[in-house]
């Protein structure tokens, strides 16, 4: 394996604590060649003030107000590509990775053909079982959050913890589905199917992804020996009629993209006679119809592409988008 660049880009919004443990589990990194951008998507608790006093040589991209995961993503990926890196490894904020993490995925790209994007088993949070030095084969299916999506026919939908009976979760394997708090792409990925779609705010905007990447040609592997630890949604779910209303607006935007009227409408009524009936969320019905009311009266558009330029021409703003 030579030695490529990876850029390793943070998005963080609040919870700077968070920021801390994810950026001193990197530096335990068994990777050499690999440099970390903090994306500051908008926060408003001093976490730019915070990281800087911890870690005063990280590069900052601030963005002065929260433009929504695949934006804030977007401009990471922007800085990493214009600084020529040849990987960018995505991860939330409120993540802890394994030593092994970036060695193992950069492994895999180098050596199976037409990978373009990696995730490693990603793990719920629990502070009292992480062992960064000695995790391997001491998890079970229940510690696992992701470690790979697929699409299920019936009842239809995208799956995002795989438990089929048929499936070796123990080997390196290829996936349809990857989540985005957790993921290495190659940089040439981006320049062939473009970045995340900024219509979307959260949710969906890496199973958007995975499909264009899998219809571009490239594969999605998972590897089970490199491990991510997740607090799941600490930012998103302090705010449910926000959640429910971006998971309905994202819901309708997914599938107009990606799916014919008749497979969109099955699957859309399934999740919502789970998500509002069966989880009992009937209280956050109207904020959800309201979200996929937005989603179906959206334009669409083109996907963007990284520009030669400072990525605040990604965000369509006049300012720049980030500040050292």
């Amino acid at each position: 394996m030579n030695n490529p660049a990876v850029c390793v880009c943070i998005l963080t919004f609040n919870n700077y604590m968070d920021t801390i443990e994810c950026v001193q589990s990197l530096r335990k990194q068994n990777f050499e060649n690999y440099s970390i951008i903090i994306v500051n998507n908008g926060s408003t608790d001093d976490s730019i003030n915070h990281i800087k006093n911890r870690f005063p040589n990280l590069e900052i991209l601030d963005i002065p107000q929260n433009v929504g995961v695949p934006s804030g993503f977007n401009v990471g990926i922007q800085w990493a590509i214009l600084h020529q890196f040849e990987y960018v490894l995505l991860l939330n904020n409120d993540t802890v990775v394994a030593p092994n993490l970036l060695s193992r995925l950069v492994y895999h790209h180098q050596n199976i053909k037409d990978c373009g994007m990696s995730m490693p088993k990603i793990l719920f949070y629990n502070r009292e079982h992480i062992n960064l030095n000695n995790h391997i084969d001491k998890d079970q299916r229940k510690d696992v959050w992701s470690d790979g999506g697929y699409f299920r026919k019936f009842p239809p939908g995208i799956i995002q913890k795989d438990n089929r009976k048929t499936v070796n979760f123990n080997k390196v394997r290829q996936i349809e589905y990857a989540p985005a708090c957790g993921l290495l792409i190659t940089c040439n990925v981006f320049k062939k199917v473009g970045l995340f779609d900024p219509g979307y705010f959260f949710f969906f905007e890496d199973w958007d992804f995975s499909i264009r990447v899998r219809k571009a040609g490239y594969q999605i592997w998972c590897d089970p020996a490199a491990v991510l630890w997740h607090k799941v949604s600490v930012s998103t779910k302090k705010n449910h009629k926000l959640y429910w209303f971006v998971m309905g607006e994202s819901m309708i935007r997914f599938f107009r993209r990606h799916f014919s009227l008749p497979s969109s409408f099955l699957q859309v009524t399934y999740r919502v006679l789970r998500d509002i009936c069966i989880e009992n969320n009937t209280k956050y019905v109207k904020h959800y119809i309201n979200g996929m009311i937005k989603g179906l009266k959206s334009e669409l558009g083109d996907y963007p592409f990284p520009v030669n330029h400072e990525p605040n021409k990604i965000l369509g703003k006049e300012e720049n988008a980030w500040n050292s």
